[in-house]
């Protein structure tokens, strides 16, 4: 037994995958601006096997931090949700940005809803550097990291993860609700959801709902255990008994495995959120910078939160919801159940059972046996991933010739109108990555290229090992 309590642990091997993300300036604050054109058609339909067919409206909200600019990205996600669930129960969506919404913003989104619709800005000082930061130390990070991780250069993006771990639940438009889904741009949700998760999570108790997870990036993070650690010395009453410690650990909390729960989509509890217990937990990570001097993510610190304070029985993955974020997809497993459901995903792009998913894990935490279809997926899962692979090279074959043909037409350019960066590149047979890095400040017509040969520098998933990052679990 650790401080952590007794728990579960395993061995498995571990993984980084980076999620995509949105990056916001800061803002400044701006009174909310609020729709009523609440117009719902009550009750649900047919199969529910999970919450009861109940047409009670739980006290809660949709959570979307985004901006003007994507608007169109975003409609798609809320019409998928509306269609999928919301147009049968009502529910109301908060909108959050950095700068006030445009009319056009605010007239399309609340046409699409069934529910109120509230828009508010984020205050200041929940998008700023606190006191104690420094940010001379906290720009050189930026700058080292710029090219080892995605968003290792973003100052924006750090302030995002903070904002998501331990503000967005104290917004005056977040304040009369009990319980929060957040929905991102660029999201699907593939099948029908004959319940109603808000009401299933209320009334078993339930405080925190995924449905995928995975491995966190870890050079994002080099300290976050550590820190976590201490705090748990600190205050160790708020570990609960009974966590799940197993699923975030694999030596009984000695390390931190990186599994978390992908937190561009949760199912919530507020007053959790809101307590004394998480409260603690946040303010002491937050005091020692991480989220400016490393990256640290909202996914983890959440996840971390998750698996700590609650027992394992108040979290809870919801196999029904197929949920689309690019680049993972979780789709329910058995023809069956997709077919009652109506869904329309690829089970073979299903990330449940993939090599670097940590569903498995959750699975053997709660002793939950697996889904009936999961030994017939496994194959198709492997014959995706060949395919992934095969086209990841032809993608890489393409951006290779397209940087060779970029570069020779900048060869037979005017040279007058090149900069010395410029010329001095051209006259290398083989330009490496930092002289497109230099180019990128430079040139416009290079962005894509520089975009990519980052990418490939810093994501320690080479191409060459496409294949085992998609490959099917055995076990």
């Amino acid at each position: 037994m650790s401080a952590f309590g007794p728990n579960i642990g395993s061995n498995r091997k571990q993984g980084v995958l980076i999620a995509i993300l949105y990056e916001f300036p800061r803002p400044d604050f701006f009174p909310p601006v609020t729709y009523n054109d609440f117009s719902a058609s009550w009750g649900q339909r047919g199969h529910n096997e999970i919450a009861g067919n109940d047409s009670r409206q739980t006290n809660a909200t949709f959570v979307t931090l985004t901006r003007n600019s994507d608007l169109w990205e975003l409609v798609k996600s809320i019409r998928s949700v509306e269609d999928r669930f919301n147009r049968h129960h009502g529910y109301d969506w908060v909108f959050l940005n950095d700068v006030p919404f445009d009319e056009e913003f605010k007239n399309v989104t609340s046409s699409l809803t069934s529910g109120n619709t509230y828009y508010g800005l984020v205050p200041k000082e929940h998008w700023s550097y606190p006191d104690w930061i420094d940010q001379r130390q906290a720009a050189q990070t930026r700058r080292e990291t710029a090219t080892q991780y995605m968003y290792g250069g973003s100052e924006s993006y750090r302030h995002m993860c903070r904002f998501f771990s331990g503000f967005f639940f104290r917004h005056e438009l977040l304040e009369k609700y009990e319980y929060y889904w957040r929905v991102e741009p660029e999201t699907e949700l593939f099948c029908d959801i004959d319940f109603d998760p808000f009401r299933f999570m209320k009334d078993n108790g339930k405080k925190y709902g995924f449905v995928i997870s995975q491995r966190e990036f870890e050079v994002t993070i080099p300290s976050l255990w550590n820190t976590v650690k201490s705090f748990v010395k600190t205050h160790p009453e708020h570990v609960a008994q009974g966590n799940s410690l197993g699923f975030i650990s694999d030596d009984d909390g000695e390390t931190y495995n990186g599994c978390h729960f992908w937190s561009n989509f949760e199912i919530g509890s507020l007053d959790w959120l809101r307590s004394q217990q998480y409260l603690d937990f946040f303010n002491f990570l937050d005091k020692q910078g991480g989220f400016f001097y490393e990256r640290w993510g909202d996914a983890p610190v959440h996840s971390i939160a998750a698996s700590l304070m609650l027992k394992k029985e108040e979290v809870h993955f919801f196999n029904e919801i197929a949920y689309y974020h690019p680049p993972f997809m979780h789709c329910p497993t058995g023809e069956p159940l997709k077919r009652e459901l109506k869904c329309h995903c690829n089970q073979r792009r299903n990330f449940d059972w993939m090599e670097w998913s940590c569903l498995p894990r959750f699975f053997e935490l709660h002793q939950l046996p697996k889904p009936s279809g999961y030994e017939e997926e496994l194959p198709l899962i492997a014959e995706e991933a060949d395919r992934i692979v095969e086209n990841d090279k032809i993608a890489q074959a393409d951006d290779i010739a397209e940087a060779e043909r970029m570069i020779e037409e900048q060869r037979v350019a005017e040279k007058a109108k090149l900069s010395g960066n410029q010329r001095a590149m051209l006259g290398k047979a083989k330009p490496s990555e930092a002289d497109f890095k230099v180019l990128r400040a430079e040139n416009a017509a290079w962005k894509r290229i520089v975009s990519y040969m980052m990418q490939r520098q810093r994501n320690p998933l080479r191409r060459s090992s496409q294949k085992e990052r998609w490959r099917p679990r055995t076990k």
